[in-house]
């Protein structure tokens, strides 16, 4: 497959001397002769790659880099800065923009097909990454969707063949069992759809650099209260106001109040849906070097040997998405570790031998900037 690279220069000797070096090569070529024009030949043709001057009039390579980052269209796409500027300033100045490399002028031949062959083989192994990565997620999601959604549904049909079969040996209370039973296998399935496609979408955010930046900026002013709120309301959908209990802080915390939200709703709907009533549940907050944390602690008694020795085993062996499969299979836990990891965080389970169950998220505080 021949790569295509787009070349924006304005002074024309420089601009045709670069595309007949690259054709001698086998390159399909582009040349813009401003910045405007590299811009549009860009978001039309998506090159493999961009060569752009960076002093030029109207629009300089700066602009030029910043409008194609912010496009998810051509945001992906390698960037170098063709430049007779090569102060440490001007170059940080791209870097930070998402350039990917400089070339100074003037430069040879070798010197220009070696850095174009440097980032075309980097952007192939980032691809190729991706693609593994994504391949490895729809065929976890693919294999485990039947699993996770056949079930339930078997169980409903078999309880829905009982109510046709037997409806005239059945007591009130054996209703009242059976409607619960449906009750239960359709909110758990509700649950681990809508999750498997959050995951989905988790997955795909984190690859995206530029929607990752704007989440990031978000922020949750009082936590604390917030936190009490969500669980409070999703105690009293359980039916278990009193087992429920926060000791909860306050700091300027740097996430989305929705994901906040979706965090602690998981941690409790894992919890509460698989301990008995009666069981206490504890949830506390505290601040500590710049770190907030969210802690949730039960008697989790549904977990198997295997699986305790597996959180006692976490600094040996790191638990995986599998792990977090098997230990819930509504996708809740996973969740809680994927939306923690976008904002630079993380997710630990801790127990001992006695069933106690510890699920703690730390997520770095932000910075308030006071008014002047």
């Amino acid at each position: 497959m021949v790569n295509r690279i787009l070349v924006i220069e304005d002074q024309p000797n420089v601009r045709d001397n670069i595309v007949e070096l690259l054709g001698a090569e086998d390159f399909e070529t582009f040349a813009a002769e401003d910045g405007m024009a590299g811009i549009n030949i860009a978001q039309a043709h998506h090159p493999d790659l961009i060569l752009c001057d960076v002093m030029m009039p109207d629009l300089d390579g700066y602009d030029v880099l910043n409008v194609l980052r912010q496009d998810p269209a051509t945001a992906m796409i390698p960037f170098v800065f063709l430049t007779a500027k090569a102060a440490t300033k001007d170059i940080r100045q791209g870097m930070n923009l998402g350039a990917d490399d400089y070339l100074t002028k003037p430069f040879t031949r070798t010197e220009l097909l070696q850095a174009v062959s440097s980032r075309l083989s980097r952007q192939r192994t980032f691809v190729q990454q991706a693609d593994y990565e994504l391949t490895g997620i729809r065929q976890s999601i693919s294999y485990s969707i039947p699993d996770k959604i056949l079930s339930p549904l078997d169980e409903i049909s078999r309880t829905a063949e009982i109510f046709g079969q037997d409806a005239d040996l059945l007591t009130t209370d054996d209703f009242k069992q059976l409607g619960k039973h449906i009750s239960a296998n359709t909110k758990f399935l509700q649950r681990a759809i809508q999750n498997f496609f959050l995951y989905m979408n988790l997955e795909f955010l984190a690859r995206n650099s530029e929607s990752l930046r704007v989440i990031q900026g978000a922020h949750t002013m009082r936590p604390g209260d917030f936190i009490y709120m969500v669980s409070t309301q999703k105690a009293k959908q359980y039916g278990r106001l009193r087992d429920v209990k926060t000791q909860t802080a306050n700091v300027h915390l740097g996430i989305a109040t929705d994901d906040l939200k979706k965090m602690i709703e998981e941690s409790l709907d894992f919890v509460l849906s698989t301990t008995p009533a009666n069981t206490p549940v504890l949830i506390q907050t505290r601040v500590a070097k710049e770190i907030f944390q969210y802690s949730l602690e039960c008697r989790l008694e549904i977990l198997t040997p295997e699986q305790r020795q597996r959180i006692l085993d976490k600094a040996q062996v790191p638990l995986d998405r599998s792990f977090f499969e098997e230990l819930d299979p509504g996708l809740g836990v996973l969740i809680i570790q994927r939306i923690a990891e976008l904002y630079n965080g993380a997710l630990t389970l801790d127990c001992d031998a006695e069933a106690q169950f510890t699920l703690t998220v730390s997520l770095p505080t932000k910075s308030v900037i006071q008014p002047v």
